[in-house]
């Protein structure tokens, strides 16, 4: 039994260890690689720190005093011992730095960065929700940074709200638009270079 406790802690150790430093670089084929074993060239990623996410209501236990979350849009009443947050926060710039307005990006995953930058920092209690084409794309969470996965190729619309469990969405960004070419930038450049000789 004690044997198998020190297997366990060891696993933890390791996994923790393993979580802190992840790398990348550009393969021989133009694709960025990220993985937590560097190789020649690579370079540390600075993360920044994780989102919680809850899981949906309908998998956390309930008891008869518990209540549905807030709907996001919906402007509710604070409890009674928790006051409702000074409003606050004057955002005096929230925008999306990453991709840039008009940006052809060559994936061939798909896969699109998403940074935000906001000053003042994004403020404790408001989350960030993204519009993608017009849709939401996830659940509203307290991060600056998103990665889409596997987007077909084309021209794709960007957007943000931010919003708290007050007021509902109180901000919302003009729309960015990209273009994702599901080619890698290796390709792309053979490609003109073939039709340039």
């Amino acid at each position: 039994m004690r044997r198998l406790l020190y297997a366990v802690f060891a696993g933890l150790i390791a996994t923790s260890a393993w979580a802190d430093t992840i790398y990348t670089w550009i393969d021989e084929n133009g694709r960025r690689v990220y993985s937590n074993t560097p190789a020649k060239g690579a370079q540390e990623v600075d993360l920044p720190p994780y989102t919680e996410v809850s899981p949906p209501s309908q998998w956390r236990s309930t008891t008869k005093e518990s209540t549905p979350p807030a709907s996001p849009n919906k402007r509710t009443s604070p409890p009674a011992n928790h006051p409702p947050p000074a409003w606050p926060v004057q955002y005096q710039s929230f925008e999306i730095i990453e991709p840039q307005a008009n940006a052809h990006i060559y994936n061939a995953a798909g896969n699109v960065t998403v940074a935000l930058k906001s000053q003042p920092k994004l403020a404790q209690g408001h989350k960030v929700q993204l519009k993608l084409d017009g849709r939401v794309h996830q659940s509203p969470m307290h991060t600056l940074y998103f990665v889409l996965h596997h987007l077909p190729p084309g021209q794709h619309q960007l957007q943000i709200e931010v919003l708290d469990d007050y007021r509902g969405v109180f901000y919302t960004s003009p729309v960015r638009t990209f273009y994702l070419h599901r080619v890698t930038q290796a390709q792309q450049e053979r490609r003109k270079a073939s039709q340039n000789p």
